[in-house]
């Protein structure tokens, strides 16, 4: 354990945030010893007790929560009663009042996070771009991780990392999909509709986007006019990033195969639509695109993307680690995924 040095509480080792003041954590100089034997000066790590096969039980990642699942199956660090994270989807103890990864307040968040249900109910469908099935991946161990030298290796695929992504069981049972500082990221198939935040990516068709938030537009300001966004495929001005024009409430760059961005169009406050012969972005020769695709709506102060029940869907990069459901689609590299549960 740490020592906030805010309000002096012992605080996990590695976490962001301190449980119990709820702000940034700031190590504390003093070499004060842990319950259990953990020692700050020397890192503060308790002793563990040894796993089976005479592993030692890994212990959870720097703000994760305990339930993470060894590779040998057994849990790790197991809380008898822990809470999800409002925010961040954390399961956490719940005497704390802060979630140590992100910092959003636990109160009033009572909830006993479910016990883990059997291993092995879950199924991996690798598919190809048309949706078809080509190989299932039955997930009867504690977790699969994907990449060009992982569990599920694709070397000839330059678009992954060596170790791209994981998919675990997590403490309720279910499904979660981690990206493991991949350089590409991984994309979760939109359903119906997602919240936008800044520097999000998007996929859309063979289409890849950033979104950034310019500026909060005028009241009673009038929709950006075809002028500023032609539809025949093209991109609005390339003016200065939150520029100062009222109308607009944010920019979609198109994110180049080097990294850099291309072309940006703006998105004023009656939204954006893409498409492949509708839309104020239409990209005639994507194939992958159906007539109207996708749509970046401005709604209740923030801003949605919508898939308009494309073919192919729409995908959004995750952050962090995001929980799977029975039929989610996801993708990384040039890999599809969708999950089949029992």
């Amino acid at each position: 354990m740490d020592l906030c040095g805010s309000c002096g509480a012992f605080t996990p080792v590695g976490a962001k945030f301190c449980a119990a003041c709820g702000k940034r954590v700031i190590r504390d100089s003093r070499a004060r010893r842990a319950p259990g034997g953990a020692d700050p000066a020397r890192g503060g790590i308790p002793p563990t007790r040894s796993g089976g096969g005479g592993r030692s039980a890994a212990l959870p990642l720097a703000g994760d929560a305990p339930g993470l699942v060894s590779e040998s199956g057994g849990q790790t660090m197991e809380a008898d009663r822990t809470t999800r994270c409002p925010s961040c989807g954390l399961p956490v103890p719940s005497d704390f009042q802060f979630c140590g990864r992100c910092g959003a307040s636990m109160a009033g968040r009572s909830q006993t996070a479910p016990a883990p249900r059997p291993r092995g109910q879950a199924k991996l469908l690798r598919l190809d771009t048309t949706g078809k099935p080509l190989e299932t991946h039955k997930l009867d161990r504690s977790e699969l991780t994907f990449g060009r030298g992982a569990d599920l290796s694709f070397p000839a695929d330059t678009l992954l990392s060596r170790r791209h992504a994981r998919v675990f069981y997590n403490p309720s049972g279910g499904l979660s999909l981690e990206d493991l500082n991949s350089r590409n990221g991984t994309y979760v198939r939109v359903r119906k509709e997602a919240d936008l935040r800044n520097g999000d990516h998007l996929l859309v068709g063979q289409i890849h986007f950033r979104f950034e938030v310019a500026a909060t537009p005028a009241a009673g300001a009038d929709p950006l006019i075809a002028e500023d966004v032609p539809a025949a495929g093209g991109f609005g001005p390339t003016a200065p990033f939150g520029g100062k024009d009222p109308r607009v409430a944010a920019r979609l760059f198109r994110v180049l195969q080097s990294g850099g961005d291309g072309a940006v169009a703006m998105i004023g406050p009656a939204g954006l639509t893409i498409g492949r012969e509708k839309g104020n972005l239409v990209f005639r020769k994507d194939t992958t695109l159906s007539r109207e695709h996708a749509r970046i709506v401005v709604a209740d102060g923030g801003f949605r993307v919508k898939d308009l029940e494309s073919r192919n869907g729409t995908y959004q990069r995750i952050r962090g680690i995001v929980d799977l459901l029975d039929g989610d689609v996801f993708r990384l590299g040039e890999q599809i995924f969708a999950v089949e549960s029992a």
